[in-house]
């Protein structure tokens, strides 16, 4: 399957598409992936945050797992398998939970800005599930963005929250953190989706810039969109313009297509 651009244009095909923004090393790992391999894949370590001592109330809608998705930006989805499919990568989304023996553990140079971001989100505690939203996206995008090349000459890493609070990080660094930062408040995983995403020419902070990744969160009947290019929180339903090609959580792999 080819994909288009927003003028109609005959762009990269998918598969090739999906090796340039995941990364994925070899033409054999990139064709094991597109045809939906589920098998013998190494299992999540932690266990599942919202069921652990970060807390939540009951009876939370947003601490309850989903029996239905509504379709992300208007496109059909399909689950792929274990999220171990894109590789040791993902393993980031389990840097959480995080207690006082992991703090301790934790190496001078991290110890100051995840005690820093374990504050803030106790602050946020209290807040509405929306407002929660709000505030942790308006924090998150505090941080500046730059791309994995930039920083370290290795292309697509999906980086541990101190790595953006020291340094800086690009858009699946954001949502990574993001998606921690929720799982720390009590959001079951399956209400968060780390996307991966062609953006439209007119959404593009650089013309060369066509791939980009923004967290999905299922609340209120709809998956509220976190997104780097906007302090705002937006329902996934007015960004149409957005085309999803992949998606994720801590346990499941989704591809997605018009």
């Amino acid at each position: 399957m080819r994909l288009l651009n927003v003028a109609g244009q005959e762009t990269l095909s998918r598969r090739k598409l999906i090796k340039k923004s995941l990364g994925l090393g070899s033409a054999l790992a990139v064709s094991s992936f597109a045809a939906g391999m589920t098998a013998g894949m190494t299992a999540g370590i932690a266990p599942a945050l919202a069921g652990s001592s970060s807390g939540y109330w009951v009876g939370d809608e947003a601490a309850e797992p989903l029996d239905k998705y509504p379709p992300l930006f208007n496109t059909w989805e399909r689950a792929m398998g274990t999220s171990r499919l894109l590789g040791d990568k993902v393993k980031v989304l389990d840097y959480l939970p995080m207690n006082s023996g992991r703090m301790n553990l934790l190496p001078v140079r991290d110890y100051s800005a995840v005690s820093n971001w374990m504050n803030e989100l106790e602050k946020m505690r209290s807040l509405s599930r929306l407002n929660q939203l709000k505030a942790i996206n308006t924090y998150i995008n505090a941080y500046p963005y730059r791309p994995d090349l930039a920083k370290s000459g290795m292309a697509e890493r999906w980086n541990p929250p101190p790595e953006l609070f020291r340094q800086g990080g690009d858009c699946e660094d954001y949502v990574v953190a993001k998606y921690l930062s929720l799982g720390h408040l009590g959001f079951n995983d399956d209400r968060l989706r780390l996307i991966i995403l062609t953006l439209p020419r007119t959404r593009r902070t650089d013309p060369r810039r066509r791939m980009h990744a923004v967290l999905a969160v299922y609340i209120d009947d709809t998956a509220w969109i976190l997104d780097n290019l906007s302090d705002d929180i937006y329902d996934h339903k007015t960004a149409y313009s957005y085309r999803p090609i992949l998606s994720v959580n801590r346990e499941t792999l989704w591809r997605h297509k018009v």
